[in-house]
This record gives structure tokens, C-alpha cells and sequence, in this order.
């Protein structure tokens, strides 16, 4: 498949002012280098709401020269501003050629250029012959030169190394039906059959008609007009399908810009719910350890009054086993009393035995009472100790609980802390790319308050705050990639060099910036989002003292900043009052 590819590139030219209605004047043409052997001559006159141009030309090659793509010369009036316009094409006869039409521009310069059909609406770079001033000219010669933008040679071709040019494989043909043919193949190859298929279907149907006439040997006359038609009609396809393609690559950018912001407030969002999860959880571990603390506390508790009654068990067989030896201790007296008077009173041995089988029988008693005491203390320890047990196993288990839930946390917040760290990179990727994207249009560098865009003072006109045509191209570029960019603001700077007084030079400043702002907003960036600014010349970036100095300091800031960049400006409120009819120049 054929690649198009629209590159420009930017020459100037000498541009006279023909005052209005000050009668004819002579002007030349001069070869470039080239033809360097072509010359020419114009006759212009300076009519009631026109101007009249007769143009001649001598020693002109055929334009095939500059390559298979290139068929014939038209003639462009460009404007000091830098607007070229397609006053008409120069058919050769033999060397020769000439041309007489009007325009309804005073100002201007006029340029030839080879062209691969008469329809074109932008010069080429091919440019054979420029106008001079001769010593008898009347008009006003601009002070600066017009500066204007060409389509770089080889613009027209394919991207094949085999490509043969259907314009000049017959050489026989009417110039007019081959225009048509390289005008139509052009338009194909930059898209037209996608973007602009109804418009290019109509070019083709009427191309057939013209190529049948011409085979069939039909009126010349006939054929020429169709292929004229054909020419039309296929430039303005081919410039439908730039536009929509234009169109589409912006939607594109924007659409990017759109979901690049959606994806990072997402991930954003998705962090700070993790972070206040991991909180949450944190908290509740913290409370389970509370909880743990309580229950070793109880264990304690427990432990100590199992403790304390195992002690009192042993209190109470210590008394047992003293009243057993105080038992013996009165059976033995009894005993040895009972013997002493054995002999006296069998009586008083019976009632001693009696007594002495009765205190044993209550020492054996007070032993197996002691014995169950002891019995139950051993099996309250035995209980509290197992207890205990139980609860060094559920707090040894709640406190690998609580670890593990401490690590996930932490690993939690990591991730937390990476997705952080990943929409800082990202915003850091989209001021890159913004930046790049805004050198493309102006000069722009990167600053602590944001990206600042320059705009010389050759974009207004001198002492005023009208826009040069360059100047808002150039703007409307900038506004579509700030509108590719949600989310920006945009500070509007005014700045002058030192001639001229305070209040006038204040007052300019803050024109110039308004002026942009409206522009601005008129193509379609929110006013909410733009602030603009008057310095005067209060803020120069070099010194007055030189007219390289002053014209660095007479210029316009655009400040680029916002959340989506990392970047934050001042955040003033804009200064500039409503637009007044313009002032003298200075």
C-alpha cells in the first residue's frame, strides 16, 4: 500500500504594497536557482476592489524536468503574512508562457512553481521564478519579507521503488487529461477512497468519460473540460481526506489523553481502598492481641488461685497429721494410766479402751478427710495447669495469626505505595509528551510552574494585538492538543521591550495576552481553564540595549500546567480587560 506523507517546508519572498487605485506598475521575475535562465515580466494595476495582473514569461523548460509528477507552472500572489493563493496556471507555448488575471489582494508577492496539476491549493517547493522590484516599481515595499509554507519535493510520489506515473505514460495525451490522471492518482494515494469516497468517486466516473472521449478521438474541447473538472473535483478530495485525517488523529489523542486519565484515577481509587483495608485490618489486629492479653491475664489469675488452694490442702493435712500425734500421745498416757490401775478398776480399763478405739477411729477419719482434700487440690492443679496450657496454645496460634495478617497488610501497602508510584511515572510520561507535542507548533521548556510555550512578537502585527494568520494556525494547533489533554490550565503572559512608557507598554501586554486567550477560547478551550496577564516591561529575558535584546523581551507566554502533568501555575485570575478597538502603533 502507497504512504502519504504531507511535509512542509518554508521560504520567503519580497511583498509590495500596490496602494489602492495608484494606477500600473512594472515589476520582473528573476529565475531561481532552479531556472536560472527564465525571466519575466508583469504589468500590475490597482483597480476599484481588485488588482490586475498581466504576467509574461520567456525561457521556461518543460516542469517535467523537476520530475515524472510535475505537468505544469502556476502563479501564486502570497501575502506578507505568509498566505499563498492560486492565482492560475501558466500553460507553455513552446518556451513561453503568459498569464492575465486579477486578485482581490494589495499586498503581496508573486511566485511560479511546478505543480503536478493546475488545482493545487498549496505551492510546492519547486519555485522556478520570483518577483523583483525594478528602480521604476510604485508601491510600498513591505518592510519584512513574506514568509511561507511549501510542500516538499516529492510530496506527489508513492512509496515504491517501481511506481510508474500513469500522467506521463502517454505523451500524446491532451496536458490537461494527464493533470487529471496525476491529480486523481494523488488524491488515492493520500486516502481520498476512505475519507472522501463519494467526492472521489465522482472525480473517477468523470475520468472515465474524459479517457473514452480521448479514445474514441471525441472533441479536444470536450476533453479538456472534463479533465479540468476531474482536477477539481480530485484536489478537493484530496483535501477532505488530509482534513478528516487530521480530524481522526486528534480524536485519537484525545480519546488516548481520556483513558490514560480514567486508567490513573482508577488506579488511584483502587490504592486508596487497599490503603483503607489495610488499616481497617490493622485495627482489628490490634484488637485481637487486646483480647489475647486479657486471656493470659485470666490464666494468670486462674494458675495463681489454683496455687492458692493447693497451699490450703496442705495446711489442712498438716493439722490432720498434728491431731494424729496428739491422738497418740493421750492414747499412750491413757494407756500406761490404765495400766498403773489395772489393778484397781477393770471399769476404768474398759472405759480407756473405749476411748482410745474412739480417738482412732476419729484420727482415721480426719486422715481420709485429709487424704480427699489432698485428692481434690491435686485435681484442681492438674485442671488449672491444662487450662493453662490451653490458653499458651490459643495465644501462641492468635499471635501467628496476627503476624501473618501484619505481613499481608504490609505486603498490601507495598503494592499500594508501587501503583503510587506508577500514575507518578505516568504523569510524568504525559508532561513529556505534551511538551514534545507543543515544540512541534512553538518553542516550549519545561519549568518548576509548568511547561512555558514562547510566542515571539513577529506573531503580531507591530504596536498591536491583532493575530498574525500564523500566529492563530499555529494557536489552533496549540488548542488541539491542550483539548487532546484534559484537565490543563493555561496562563496567558504579556510581556514588551522598554520603548515607549509604563501605562502604554502595561496596557499593550495585557491586549496582547487577551488577545490570545480569546482566540484561544474560541477553539473550544474552556475559559474556565485560561487566565491571562499584562507584565509590561517589568519582566525582560534580556537586555533593551540591542534590537536582538528588545525583540526577545516583546513576546507572549503560554504557562501549561494541572494535576495531569505534575505540574501546578500560580493560579492568578486573569487581569486583562474586555477588547477595546485598537490603539495607534507605536
Amino acid at each position: 500500500m502507497p504512504i502519504y506523507r504531507v511535509t512542509v517546508v518554508q521560504r520567503t519572498t519580497a511583498a509590495i504594497n500596490y496602494r489602492h487605485r495608484s494606477g500600473q506598475t512594472t515589476i520582473d521575475f528573476r529565475g531561481t536557482e532552479l531556472l536560472p535562465q527564465s525571466k519575466g515580466r508583469a504589468e500590475v494595476k490597482s483597480q476599484k476592489g481588485y488588482t490586475d495582473i498581466d504576467a509574461k514569461f520567456e525561457d521556461m523548460d518543460s516542469p517535467s524536468r523537476f520530475g515524472p509528477e510535475y505537468l505544469t507552472y502556476v502563479l501564486w500572489a502570497v501575502t506578507p503574512e505568509g498566505r499563498a493563493m492560486n492565482l492560475g496556471e501558466v500553460v507553455l507555448d513552446g518556451r513561453h508562457g503568459k498569464l492575465h488575471v486579477t486578485s482581490e489582494l494589495q499586498a503581496f508577492g508573486l511566485i511560479v512553481t511546478a505543480e503536478p496539476y493546475f488545482a493545487v491549493t498549496q505551492p510546492s517547493d519547486v519555485v522556478v521564478m520570483e518577483n523583483i522590484v525594478r528602480q521604476d516599481t510604485t508601491g510600498r515595499i513591505e518592510a519584512i519579507d513574506a514568509k511561507y509554507e511549501l510542500l516538499r519535493r516529492g510530496q506527489y510520489t508513492m512509496n515504491s521503488a517501481n511506481r510508474v506515473s500513469p500522467a506521463v505514460a502517454d505523451a500524446k495525451a491532451p496536458l490537461e487529461l494527464r493533470e487529471a490522471r496525476n491529480a486523481l492518482q494523488i488524491a488515492t494515494w493520500t486516502g481520498a477512497d476512505r475519507y472522501a469516497a463519494d467526492t472521489l468517486n465522482k472525480a473517477q466516473v468523470m475520468m472515465g468519460n474524459a479517457e473514452n472521449f480521448y479514445k474514441s478521438k471525441g472533441q479536444k474541447k470536450d476533453i479538456i473540460s472534463i479533465a479540468r473538472q476531474v482536477v477539481q473535483t480530485a484536489e478537493d478530495a484530496r483535501i477532505i481526506a488530509i482534513r478528516k485525517q487530521d480530524e481522526e488523529r486528534l480524536a485519537q489523542e484525545r480519546q488516548a489523553g481520556a483513558e490514560r486519565e480514567a486508567r490513573a484515577k482508577a488506579d488511584t481509587a483502587a490504592a486508596e481502598q487497599q490503603q483503607r483495608m489495610a488499616e481497617q485490618q490493622q485495627r482489628a489486629a490490634e484488637q485481637q492481641q487486646r483480647l489475647e492479653s486479657e486471656r493470659r491475664a485470666q490464666a494468670e489469675a486462674d494458675k495463681a488461685r489454683a496455687d492458692s488452694e493447693r497451699a490450703a490442702a496442705d495446711r489442712a493435712r498438716a493439722e490432720a497429721e498434728a491431731m494424729t500425734q496428739r491422738a497418740r500421745a493421750e492414747a499412750d498416757t491413757i494407756s500406761r494410766k490404765a495400766a498403773e490401775d489395772r489393778a484397781t478398776a477393770e471399769a476404768a480399763k474398759v472405759a480407756a479402751l473405749a476411748e482410745q478405739q474412739k480417738a482412732r477411729a476419729e484420727a482415721d477419719a480426719a486422715r481420709q478427710a485429709a487424704l480427699l482434700e489432698q485428692q481434690k487440690a491435686q485435681a484442681a492443679t492438674l485442671q488449672a495447669k491444662a487450662e493453662a496450657d490451653a490458653a499458651r496454645q490459643a495465644a501462641l496460634l492468635d499471635q501467628q495469626k496476627a503476624q501473618a495478617d501484619a505481613e499481608r497488610l504490609r505486603q498490601q501497602a507495598l503494592e499500594a505505595d508501587k501503583l503510587r508510584q506508577q500514575a507518578e511515572t505516568d504523569r510524568e510520561t504525559v508532561r513529556q509528551q505534551l511538551r514534545d507535542q507543543l515544540n512541534t507548533v512553538l518553542e516550549t521548556r519545561e519549568t518548576a510552574r509548568g511547561l512555558i510555550v514562547n510566542m515571539s512578537d513577529v506573531l503580531f502585527d507591530t504596536g498591536k494585538y491583532t493575530l498574525k494568520p500564523g500566529a492563530r494556525e499555529k494557536l489552533a494547533r496549540v488548542a488541539g492538543i491542550v483539548l487532546a489533554h484534559p484537565g490543563l490550565n493555561l496562563e496567558v503572559e504579556g510581556h514588551t521591550d522598554n520603548v515607549g512608557g509604563d501605562d502604554y507598554n502595561q496596557h499593550l501586554s495585557e491586549q496582547r495576552a487577551g488577545a490570545v486567550r480569546e482566540y484561544l477560547t474560541s477553539q473550544g478551550v474552556n475559559s474556565g481553564m485560561i487566565t491571562a496577564k499584562g507584565f509590561g516591561k517589568t519582566q525582560p529575558v534580556a537586555g533593551n540595549e540591542t534590537a536582538a535584546g528588545r525583540q526577545r523581551n516583546r513576546r507572549v507566554e503560554l504557562v501549561v500546567s494541572g494535576d495531569v502533568i505534575n505540574r501546578q501555575g500560580k493560579g492568578a485570575t486573569s487581569s486583562i480587560p474586555q477588547r477595546t478597538p485598537a490603539s495607534s502603533p507605536r
